[in-house]
């Protein structure tokens, strides 16, 4: 990808505050959570450690966003 599409991505993100979050424990779990961005594109939410999104990411940490 070259730079000035890598920096249109991240102005993208960084614009927006809410991403679907996919998980899967025995079944699919898709959830709403706020989010940040930072600049090397790594995404960051807070959440409860017993949120079921949250629990199925310590099974599974293969996720979609």
């Amino acid at each position: 990808m070259q730079l000035k599409d890598k920096s249109a991505l991240l102005r993208y993100l960084k614009s927006q505050r809410l991403m679907g979050l996919a998980t899967f424990d025995k079944k699919p779990w898709i959830c709403t959570v706020y989010y940040a961005v930072d600049k090397d594109f790594c995404l960051y939410f807070v959440s409860s450690p017993k949120s079921k999104h949250c629990q199925d990411i310590e099974k599974n940490n293969e996720v979609s966003c």
